[in-house]
């Protein structure tokens, strides 16, 4: 239920480990297998209880071992329980059979009884892929029961001190012959050496009375060791309390074993804890066994068992779909385990998607009367659930924004401004689509529509256009339904085209775009990740590592006559300026005084460092071209604080913008004239604020009391004043910005807490460009313009990500603008329309074949099995000439060709057909190339010439074009 951390979860690496052994043979896959294929009518058998009975029968040494302890205090020492079922009890003599059932799903002497057991339960949820084995050291095989140690504290100072009574707890098993005997040579730690798999204890209640002050809790605190008679000592990691009077006494039975088993595996809570109010919202409800505890246990989600544990690898769908079918959990097995639930993702956000799941509520009393053990007897209906994942949460406990929220009928918005997660329909089949429920469409293709009007939306209210129709019966164990899109914003999307993990933990970022459109980024990691600091090039999504960088806490960088130039404070406080050339970095420039801020900017006529002196005195600029710099002073250190310097260039001249704190934040503006800095008048006060120029004018963006507004003033009229354009954009505080000009028309790229956003100027009012560019928090924002793309990159501050992503702007033919009393430009472009999607390139390393897919998910899998991700390679169009996908079995290799009298040939010589992966159409060739010495991967696929060119010249055959993309 409750989990408390006190170090990261060790689980996942011991489950990656896991499952790669299952995948070993990575050169044989066929990466078809991962995609949903449509299902047929056929019934599937139902998972039963001799499922596991293997596992349970030769337990294997790699099985996650889960150590057993039971404890009674110096208040919980009365075994009576008359009230309740003195036969529930664990400590009831002849009675171990209950606990033996809940934890292996056995009696003591391991026949088979209940699938509901810890044992059977995460066997069969994970199709074999991961196995406990329980160990009871406490058992006492003369009288069938078990001994509990008795603690000389009360339980209420355990509930306080926990960690002692690990403490103590592992002492007297470390006194207990009898007890490490029964535990023998089992190996107890099979992730980090000498470190518990997990711990259980299991807390006594006293007499008659229910009163438990743990409740089901999880630890990952540690503490508390034990040598076993292998002499091997073993360390108390992760443990879970489970109080006898849920699981034996009440109504939660196995289930908050379960529940708490997988806190310790990774998983989180899925409900919620009340507001402020008192209001307790339901996003999940009894859809998932970590939002809702019984002894009627059900299965978790599909995609969490995906994304936790990587037991499922779930299709992913972006287009349209008709007759779309899923299997029930239910009546899944490790052959179609991947096809009960698919994900679907639109271009609006990176980090928020769908899932579409089949449940089917099963039986609760078998054809001859028995009480089921199957899982899914307690689930409100049959039918299809919708969910909505967000990964930059990682549990619902603390209430919205949720990381995981089922859609229902009649949903609405609550008073936190997110979905209130009303109980009524969730616990009734108002969360359930099929045709017995009533409910056979959910989602709004309009997209004016929000939550109350049966959207499935975004967690920022955002109606994703997604629509589910035409769900036909829950009757059988397969189900059908139509999938459609829908494009709610009428305008293009971002496109992501990296989402770079080349530092996947990384700490700081800069970036610049050279005049070709590749882009350089300095990052650096966080110390656990190495901590070093590297330069980087990006181009098509292909990260290059270039060298090592400078260390520094703020680094800016920028290209100067086709150099690359980096501004940083370095260890000892002083701004440095060094440029990159011959593999090396070299100094240009390092200040005589220690600074404690800067900006940087560049054009054709320099670059231009402005930055104040330690404590904020005084104010400088460094102007640097053609090799030679010079100083100048801007203000006198004095005791004044100087604060905030930024720089920027309008018509060769350079305007620096820096407030007064000890004035009220009054921002002074200056500019250099005849070699002495001249001040431009303004009267704004602002704490936070940026400069840029175009061609002939200085803008001032700056937060004011409203809210954050725009300031612009004609450098070649000195006389005329300053003027607000298009009103205020916004009342937000930002966090990150930038700002450029594309023939007159400005565009501000802004990052808030929770999202970010381009706008540029329209009809005299600031507009939305596209969609959100991220809905997650996001810093070191910079924008970019290249052949009529609009690029935004950025730090993701919730997967450290480094992502780049772009826009296309209509091409004006250079249409100039033409000034007018409202500062309007007359043209803004117009967004174009691109039906294309991105097609991603692999690499695997083994074999030497490339792959090519419009898949994320399967994307993702192959970069998880050991699959090199080397970007996107083109985008093709969603509609045109088919290309048709082959696998050939016997060398592991794939084929692809929009020729179908090829295709049909090579079906012919023992190829399998994959069907039909993407489609031709466009101005950009595919050049096609063949190497006559390759088993695998011996044809390659490319848009770059110079590539083809090359792999040509060392021995590669031309095979001229194979199709067409968009870009």
């Amino acid at each position: 239920m409750r989990v408390l951390h006190g170090m990261e979860n060790r689980h996942l690496r011991f489950v990656g480990v896991w499952i790669l052994l299952q995948l070993i043979c990575l050169c044989l896959w066929s990466p078809l297998q991962v995609k949903a294929a449509q299902m047929d009518g056929d019934e599937v058998e139902v998972v039963e209880a001799n499922s596991y009975i293997e596992c349970l029968q030769s337990p294997t040494s790699s099985a996650y071992t889960n150590l057993v302890l039971f404890v009674d205090f110096s208040d919980t020492v009365v075994h009576n329980h008359s009230t309740y079922s003195a036969n529930s009890c664990f400590k009831a003599n002849g009675n171990a059979d209950i606990t033996y059932e809940m934890f292996n799903g056995t009696d003591h002497e391991g026949n088979v009884n209940n699938k509901r057991g810890l044992v059977p339960y995460i066997y069969n949820v994970s199709y074999g892929m991961f196995s406990v084995k329980n160990i009871f050291p406490q058992y006492d095989s003369t009288t069938n029961t078990m001994v509990p140690y008795v603690l000389d504290g009360t339980a209420a100072y355990y509930k306080e001190n926990p960690t002692t009574m690990v403490d103590e707890l592992m002492q007297k098993l470390d006194n207990d012959i009898a007890a490490k005997n029964l535990i023998g040579d089992s190996v107890l730690s099979h992730e980090t050496s000498g470190v518990l798999d997990n711990l259980i204890i299991v807390t006594g209640c006293a007499g008659s009375s229910l009163d438990d002050p743990f409740g089901g809790i999880t630890y990952h605190l540690g503490g508390g060791s034990f040598t076993a008679n292998t002499g091997i000592t073993y360390t108390v990691g992760s443990f879970n309390i489970i109080p006898e009077s849920g699981a034996y006494l009440g109504v939660s039975g196995s289930g908050v074993i379960i529940h708490e088993f997988m806190h310790s595996i990774g998983y989180p809570d899925l409900y919620c804890n009340a507001d402020t109010t008192g209001y307790r919202p339901i996003p999940v409800g009894i859809w998932d066994i970590m939002s809702s505890v019984s002894a009627n246990v059900q299965y978790p989600l599909a995609y969490m068992r995906q994304y936790i544990s990587g037991w499922l690898n779930l299709d992913t769908v972006t287009t349209n779909k008709t007759g779309y079918q899923l299997v029930a959990a239910s009546s899944t097995d490790s052959t179609n385990k991947n096809q009960q639930a698919v994900i679907l993702r639109t271009p609006y956000s990176d980090s928020e998607f769908f899932v579409v799941e089949y449940r089917k509520k099963e039986p609760q009393y078998t054809d001859r009367g028995g009480y089921s053990y199957n899982y899914d007897t307690k689930i409100p209906g049959s039918g299809l659930i919708i969910y909505r994942i967000d990964t930059k949460q990682h549990t619902n406990i603390s209430g919205a924004p949720y990381m995981v929220y089922i859609y229902r009928k009649d949903d609405s918005i609550g008073a936190s401004g997110y979905e209130a997660g009303n109980a009524s329909d969730i616990y009734l089949d108002g969360s359930c689509l099929s045709f017995e429920s009533g409910i056979t469409s959910y989602g709004c293709a309009d997209a004016s529509k929000g939550l109350e009007d049966g959207a499935i939306i975004y967690s920022d209210g955002t109606n994703s256009g997604i629509v589910i129709s035409n769900v036909g019966s829950a009757s059988s164990n397969t189900i059908s339904f139509d999938i459609s899109f829908h494009n709610v914003n009428q305008d293009t999307y971002w496109t992501v085209v990296t989402d770079g993990r080349t530092a996947e933990k990384t700490k700081l970022l800069s970036s610049c775009m050279a005049s070709n459109g590749d882009m350089y980024y300095v990052q650096t990691a966080y110390s656990d990740a190495g901590g070093e600091t590297k330069l980087y090039k990006e181009r098509d999504g292909i990260w290059t590592e270039i060298s090592s960088a400078p260390e520094s806490y703020n680094t800016l960088l920028t290209n100067y006559n086709n150099e690359l130039y980096m501004a940083y404070i370095d260890s000892s406080g002083y701004l440095m300026l060094v440029r990159y050339g011959n593999n090396s970095w070299s100094t240009v420039y390092r200040s005589d005084v220690k600074v404690t801020e800067f900006d940087m900017s560049s054009n054709t006529g320099g670059i231009d460092l402005v930055f104040n002196g330690t404590m904020y005195s005084g104010v400088y600029n460094y102007h640097y071209s053609n090799g030679s710099g010079d100083l100048s002073m801007i203000e006198s250190p004095s005791s004044t604080w100087y604060a905030g310097p930024c720089v920027t260039s309008v018509n060769g001249d350079t305007y620096v913008v820096y407030r007064d704190f000890n004035h009220g934040n009054a921002l002074i503006i200056k500019t250099l004239k005849n070699n002495a800095w001249v001040s431009v008048n303004a009267v704004y006060n602002s704490d936070l604020f940026f400069v840029r120029g175009d061609g002939t004018n200085l803008y001032l963006v700056l937060q004011e009391t409203e809210g954050l507004n725009v300031y612009k003033k004609n450098t070649e009229n000195p006389s005329m004043g300053w003027s607000r354009i298009g009103g205020c954009i916004t009342a937000e505080t930002p966090v990150s910005w930038d700002m450029l000009f594309d023939k007159g028309v400005p565009y501000i790229a802004l990052s808030y807490t929770n999202y970010s956003e381009v706008v540029t100027l329209q009809d005299d009012s600031w507009k939305r460009v596209g969609n959100k560019i991220a809905l997650s928090n996001v810093n070191n924002l910079k924008m970019y313009m290249y052949n009529n793309d609009l690029y935004v990159t950025y730090k993701d501050n919730t997967t450290n990500h480094t992502v780049l992503k772009k826009y296309p702007i209509a091409d004006n033919d250079d249409t100039q603008t033409t000034e007018n009393t409202t500062e309007q430009p007359e043209d803004i472009p117009t967004p174009i329309i691109v039906e294309s999607e991105p097609m991603y390139r692999l690499y695997n390393p083994n074999s030497g074949e490339h792959f090519y897919t419009a898949s994320v998910g399967e994307r993702d899998y192959l970069v998880f099995v050991g699959w090199n991700y080397e970007g996107i390679a083109w985008y093709a169009p969603k509609s045109g000439n088919p290309v048709y996908r082959l696998y050939n079995p016997n060398a592991g290799d794939h084929h692809y060709t929009l020729s179908a009298f090829e295709r049909d040939y090579l079906v012919k010589v023992g190829w399998n057909y994959e069907g039909i992966s993407w489609y031709s159409s466009g101005t950009v060739p595919l050049y096609r190339a063949y190497n006559p010495n390759a088993r695998a991967g011996s044809h390659h696929y490319t848009t770059s010439q110079n590539e083809r060119d090359y792999i040509v010249k060392v021995g590669w055959k031309d095979e001229g074009i194979g199709w067409y993309g968009i870009k």
